[in-house]
């Protein structure tokens, strides 16, 4: 099986990513803004939404064996476990122990034969502290909290205030590293005024 572990680094978005071998991948995403979140994402998709027990499994020369973490919903598609939050957190937490989480489920076309899938907790460690650095280096705010971002001029004017220009600076400082973030410009007055006048101020 495979121990490897890389990490995608960027202000708006921190990936680490074990591949697994024949199977797909496990994933700890966290996005700017958002909270950590841990996938998994397979090669051979799931037509059917099923359950699955996950444990954790200490390393061999350990005697502790085993102990179940949650109970997971498995939903069809090729990202059939999804899990955010305090979850997320103590999967993390176990691999940083040196537990390997560990899948329990029925195989997806006749729910007959065992599937076992473990997230390796070999070489984690060399990538834990790239990871958790890009967390402290990404933006503390994500797209939803730009979404429909209302600016205010003085009245009659159309130069921004000061106390609005660190909105345009928030987007304009996002969109520099997500590219694919795309921005659309309204402006308008209120409906005060005459309407020619207030059209051409709405312009500018």
């Amino acid at each position: 099986a495979s121990a490897d572990w890389n990490v995608n680094s960027s202000p708006v978005l921190c990936e680490m990513i074990h591949p697994i071998d024949h199977y797909g991948e496990g994933r700890f995403v966290y996005a700017s803004g958002g909270e950590l979140a841990f996938q998994i994402r397979v090669l051979r998709a799931p037509t059917k939404d099923g359950v699955a027990s996950l444990y954790s499994v200490a390393p061999y020369w350990r005697e502790q064996g085993e102990s179940q973490i949650a109970q997971l919903i498995f939903s069809k598609g090729k990202m059939p476990v999804y899990v955010g939050g305090d979850l997320a957190q103590q999967i993390l937490n176990e691999l940083e122990a040196g537990h390997h989480p560990t899948l329990h489920y029925k195989d997806w076309a006749t729910y007959k034969n065992d599937v076992v899938v473990t997230i390796s907790s070999v070489n984690f460690h060399a990538k834990l502290d790239e990871f958790q650095q890009c967390i402290s280096d990404a933006l503390p705010y994500g797209p939803e909290s730009l979404k429909d971002t209302v600016v205010h001029f003085d009245n009659d004017e159309y130069v921004l205030m000061d106390s609005q220009l660190r909105k345009l600076r928030d987007i304009v400082l996002f969109a520099q590293v997500d590219r694919q973030m795309q921005i659309e410009l309204h402006g308008h007055t209120d409906a005060r005024g005459r309407r020619a006048y207030n059209r051409q101020l709405a312009e500018k």
